[in-house]
């Protein structure tokens, strides 16, 4: 450990002076790769997640964890096994290094395209556990522990086992169902196609910071499982999955309503508002500029879940829930409008749709001659209580299609801008519009809310198959 520490003062000198400037970053990460200080943070990690605390420094160096996740993520090199649902493995009846991987794709595969809570969920709400078949052995263990943090505008939760090797299997943070197994001591991970590799070095990184605490959490037998939500920064997943989740959840699961709650940072619509059956003592607002929401869950034996719908699907309950949240109040002024109100979703970024401004124009012409009292209303991204320089540009770019928009039509029908409105400025035009024309994804949420519902989907082949596969 003598040398360990011996090494970690000097990268941290190498490290400040990378940070002034004077060092460049490959000349450190040749110091850690060349001294095994990398590998010996990897075993830090792999006996802070086996819950082996002898094994751990008894040293301090959370006021230097910065400096650990910079080499972590330069230097990590972790072996992703990309799986996709119904993908056959030549070797999938086979033992992999004594990993049984035909059983990792069970478990994955078992919980996503459900119509309702996934099991998974109710599980844990229902017995206070998740329990899987053992890839190894072939028994069945269970988990009472489990991992959660923010990171990149997404909420992770990763369930823990300890079985030959720790397992750690990873929960969607955009749909919710379980993504993948990650098996560190053999730094392999059998999962969904999906991007892990910085996920991975966040998580490494919050458990050498934050080591002792997490042996502390994984001896401690209490386990209480706990609600989260707000902590995804879009939208789009935040209505469809994660509000439509709790929505389900609260018919279905018994006594869901008098969980703990912990609400994020992105609070789009006003939770205590939306779900008056929580009991608001008991939603706990997280500051993530004051407390590790990871380190909030160790303290407290916590065990996080997250309710989620994988459909694309808004229930009537959801719609007559926002119905009564917006409370038929509008502060909009319709004024301005026609009586009829197309909803057209424009993008300026993932899932473009090509050419729109001329295919706008094409429909406003079409429009016009079939249906003189008609308004348009050009719907963009929304504007978040705590905007993002992303937001702001994204604005800017969605704003420019509806300047061009609306100068074209200037003086023939009246276009109303949807673009940078909060979440519940879109939510009242939503039950305002009578029909929509959208992009295949997350942005169809708000139209499905059309009170006479006739929508325009456009979408590619691959959204094509998703939609026939029944996961709309």
């Amino acid at each position: 450990m003598q040398n360990l520490r011996k090494t970690h003062d000097l990268l941290l000198q190498t490290y400040r002076k990378v940070k002034s400037g004077k060092v460049s970053k490959d000349a450190l990460i040749a110091h850690a790769l060349d001294s095994g200080f990398i590998d010996r943070v990897d075993d830090i990690f792999l006996n802070a997640i086996s819950n082996n605390s002898e094994s751990l420094p008894e040293w301090d160096w959370k006021p230097h964890w910065g400096m650990i996740e910079t080499l972590l993520r330069e230097a990590d090199q972790t072996d992703v096994f990309n799986y996709s649902p119904g993908l056959v493995f030549p070797f999938a009846d086979t033992l992999f290094e004594g990993l049984h991987v035909q059983t990792v794709t069970k478990i994955l595969d078992g919980t996503h395209n459900t119509p309702t809570i996934a099991p998974y969920v109710r599980q844990i709400l229902e017995i206070g556990a998740l329990s899987i078949t053992s890839p190894f052995t072939g028994d069945e263990i269970k988990s009472r522990k489990g991992l959660f943090f923010y990171f990149g505008g997404k909420p992770y939760i990763i369930y823990v086992f300890f079985d030959i090797e720790p397992i750690l299997i990873f929960a969607n943070p955009n749909l919710g169902d379980l993504l993948a197994c990650y098996f560190p001591a053999r730094r392999m991970l059998i999962g969904k196609r999906f991007s892990y590799a910085r996920v991975i070095v966040k998580l490494k990184a919050l458990c050498v910071r934050y080591a002792s605490d997490l042996c502390r959490y994984f001896a401690d037998e209490r386990s209480e499982p706990v609600l989260t939500s707000s902590f995804m920064q879009h939208t789009g997943h935040t209505l469809l999955n994660e509000i439509s989740g709790f929505d389900t959840a609260i018919l279905e699961i018994e006594n869901f309503n008098k969980r703990i709650m912990l609400l994020g940072p992105h609070e789009y619509l006003d939770f205590a508002r939306l779900f008056p059956e929580f009991d608001r003592s008991r939603m706990l607002k997280v500051d993530l500029g004051k407390k590790s929401e990871f380190l909030l869950c160790l303290e407290n034996s916590y065990l996080p879940v997250r309710p989620t719908l994988q459909h694309y699907l808004i229930k009537e309950t959801l719609r007559n829930r926002l119905r009564e949240f917006l409370n038929c109040n509008s502060k909009i002024s319709f004024g301005a409008m026609t009586s009829n109100v197309v909803w057209i979703e424009v993008r300026s970024n993932h899932r473009v749709w090509l050419n729109q401004v001329d295919a706008i124009r094409i429909i406003i012409t079409k429009l016009i001659d079939h249906y003189p009292n008609v308004s348009v209303f050009i719907a963009g991204w929304s504007l978040p209580a705590d905007p993002s320089e992303e937001d702001n540009v994204q604005i800017r770019f969605d704003m420019k299609i509806y300047k061009e928009v609306a100068e074209f039509a200037a003086g023939r029908l009246p276009v109303i801008c949807g673009v940078g409105l909060s979440s519940e400025e879109k939510l009242r035009w939503a039950f305002r519009c009578s029909a929509s024309v959208v992009t295949f994804g997350s942005g169809m949420t708000l139209p499905c809310l059309c009170p006479a519902l006739s929508q325009i989907y456009l979408r590619s082949f691959t959204r094509t198959r998703i939609m026939q596969d029944g996961r709309l």
